[in-house]
C-alpha cells in the first residue's frame, strides 16, 4: 500500500508496463485526469461507486425477455441431482461422501482436520440447522408488545422513496450486509422470481393486501414491487484454500450470516409497517439472486455463472428480500467485467469437473434443464459441478478462488487495472497474464497455514471496504 504521496503519474505507470500511446489514450478517453495514484485511488470516495463503474440502461449481457420465463427451482442441481443421476447413484455418492469425510478427519488430512471440521460446523450453524426463518418472516412481537406501528396507534413509515432507499442502505449495512441494490419487479423482472420454489410450492403474484402461504403455494402481493438484493462478503484467505473444509467454512458462514440478516431485514420492514418476504430455507431461493444483482447493477454476469462485483469480485454470496416499501431502483452497470470474462477463461481452465464453459463466444443454448434460458452467456453444467462435490466431501469453489477479480484492493495498482479494464478491453489478456505471473494465481494455498494468520478481521472481511 502507498504510504506517502506518489510521484508516479498514470501515463508513466502505463509506459512502465510497456503500453503504447494508443493504450494510454484509450484509458484516458472519457476518464478523469489524475495527478498521481493516490488521487485516483481516492476518487469517487464520496460517491456510491468508483468512477469507472458506469450506469447503463441494460445489462452488459444480452437478455431476451420474451424467451425468459419464470424458472422451476426444482430443476437446479441442489434439488434435482438425484433425478438426473438416479436415486441409487446419488445415495451411494452421499454415503461415500460421509465415509470419506470421517476417514479424512481421522487421518488428520490437511484441510479436513478435526479443527477444520469444528470451524466449518460452527460456521454452518444457522445455515444448515439453525435459525427459524421463512417466507413471511418472524411474526413474534417485541418485549414491548410491538409487532407493527399500528400497535402504538401509529401510521406506517412515510418517507419519500429517495429518503427510504438511503435509510435502507444505512440500516442494512449496519445489520450486517455488504452492499445492497434495488430491483423494481416490473413485468420483465418478475421472471427472475422462481415460478416453483425449491420444495415444489408455486410462487405466485396475486392482487391481495398481505402475503400468505398454503400447502400448495406462496403468494406475493402485487403491490410488493421491489426486491432488495444484498451481498455477504467472504474471506479471501479462506476461499483461497478451497476445496477443503476451510474453503467451505467461509461459504457456510456467509449463508449463516445471510440467514440471520434476512430475519433482521424482515423485522425491520415489519416494524416500519411494511412486508418483507424472503426464502423459506437457505437464502438463495425464492428469486434468482445473481440475476437480480446483475439487473440492479450490484455487479456483472461472469463466465462462472455468478455475479462478479467491482468491489468484491467473486468473494460474496447473495440473498434478497421482497417488499412493498416504495424504493428507488438501481440501474445495471458496465465495469468491464463481462468483456474481461470473454477472454480470461481462468475459471473454466481451473474447473476440475469441466462444468464451466471455455468457449470463445457466449451462447443462448443451455447446457441442461437447470439452466435459466433467455440470456446469452456461458452456460454452466451444474450437474457436473454438483457431482464433483461428492468426491471432495465439500463444496468446490475453485472457480470463485481463481477469478482475477477476487482480490482485495490493497493498493492503487488494482484500481488502475480495474479502471483500464472498464474503459478498454485492449489489455485484458495482458492483465490475466500479469495476475498469474505476479503470484495471485490460484494454487490451493496450504489449508493449515490459515490458522497461523495473525490479525484476521471479523468474519474474514474488512467491513470498511
Amino acid at each position: 500500500m502507498v504510504k506517502s504521496h506518489s510521484t508516479l503519474n498514470r501515463r508513466d505507470f502505463m509506459k512502465a508496463l510497456g503500453f503504447v500511446g494508443a493504450g494510454v489514450g484509450a484509458l484516458s478517453a472519457g476518464s478523469p485526469v489524475f495527478k498521481d495514484l493516490d488521487e485516483m485511488a481516492s476518487a469517487g470516495s464520496s460517491n456510491k461507486r468508483a468512477w469507472w463503474i458506469k450506469e447503463v440502461d441494460t445489462p452488459t449481457i444480452e437478455i431476451d425477455w420474451d424467451m425468459l420465463k419464470r424458472h422451476d427451482a426444482t430443476t437446479i442441481p441442489q434439488v434435482a441431482y438425484a433425478s438426473f443421476v438416479g436415486k441409487d447413484v446419488a445415495a451411494a455418492q452421499g454415503a461415500k461422501q460421509k465415509a470419506d469425510r470421517k476417514q479424512w478427519i481421522a487421518e488428520d488430512k490437511s484441510g479436513y482436520t478435526l479443527r477444520d471440521y469444528a470451524l466449518f460446523d460452527a460456521a454452518a450453524y444457522g445455515w444448515q440447522a439453525g435459525f427459524s426463518h421463512d417466507f413471511l418472516g418472524d411474526t413474534t412481537v417485541t418485549p414491548y408488545g410491538m409487532g407493527s406501528p399500528s400497535d402504538l396507534g401509529l401510521p406506517a413509515w412515510n418517507g419519500s422513496p429517495e429518503e427510504t432507499t438511503a435509510m435502507i442502505r444505512q440500516a442494512f449495512r449496519f445489520l450486517g450486509t455488504g452492499t445492497i441494490s434495488i430491483v423494481e419487479l416490473n413485468e420483465n423482472n418478475r421472471k427472475l422470481v422462481y415460478g416453483v420454489d425449491w420444495d415444489g410450492k408455486a410462487i405466485v403474484f396475486e392482487n391481495v393486501e398481505k402475503a400468505y402461504e398454503t400447502d400448495k403455494k406462496r403468494v406475493i402481493p402485487e403491490k410488493c414491487r421491489y426486491a432488495v438484493v444484498f451481498s455477504m462478503p467472504m474471506s479471501e484467505e479462506m476461499n483461497k484454500r478451497a476445496p477443503t473444509l476451510l474453503g467451505d467454512a467461509t461459504t457456510a458462514l456467509s449463508y449463516s450470516l445471510s440467514t440471520l440478516f434476512q430475519i433482521r431485514a424482515q423485522r425491520f420492514f415489519r416494524m416500519l409497517g411494511y412486508q418483507g418476504l424472503g426464502s423459506f430455507t437457505y437464502v438463495n431461493n425464492t428469486s434468482i439472486n445473481p440475476a437480480l444483482a446483475v439487473i440492479s447493477g450490484m455487479g456483472e454476469q461472469g463466465r462462472l455463472g455468478q455475479c462478479v462485483f467491482p468491489e468484491y469480485g467473486t468473494m460474496a454470496r447473495l440473498g434478497s428480500v421482497i417488499t412493498d416499501l416504495p424504493l428507488v431502483p438501481d440501474k445495471p452497470i458496465d465495469s468491464g467485467v463481462w468483456n474481461f470474462c470473454k477472454t480470461c477463461k481462468l475459471c473454466a481452465s481451473h474447473c476440475p469437473s469441466g462444468a464451466l464453459n471455455p468457449d470463445d463466444v457466449p451462447s443462448w443454448d443451455v447446457k441442461y434443464s437447470g439452466n435459466h434460458p433467455g440470456k446469452k452467456v456461458y452456460h454452466c453444467d451444474g450437474m457436473n459441478c454438483h457431482g464433483y462435490w461428492y468426491d471432495l466431501t465439500s463444496l468446490c469453489s475453485i472457480c470463485v478462488a481463481s477469478c482475477v477479480f477476487a482480490k482485495k484492493n490493497k493498493a492503487g495498482i488494482h484500481d488502475i487495472i480495474k479502471a483500464t479494464t472498464a474503459v478498454t478491453p485492449a489489455f485484458n489478456s495482458f492483465f490475466r497474464t500479469m495476475d498469474q505471473a505476479f503470484g495471485y494465481k490460484y494454487s490451493n494455498r496450504d489449508p493449515e497455514s490459515w490458522w497461523d494468520i495473525n490479525g484476521e478481521p471479523m468474519f474474514g472481511i474488512d467491513s470498511r471496504y
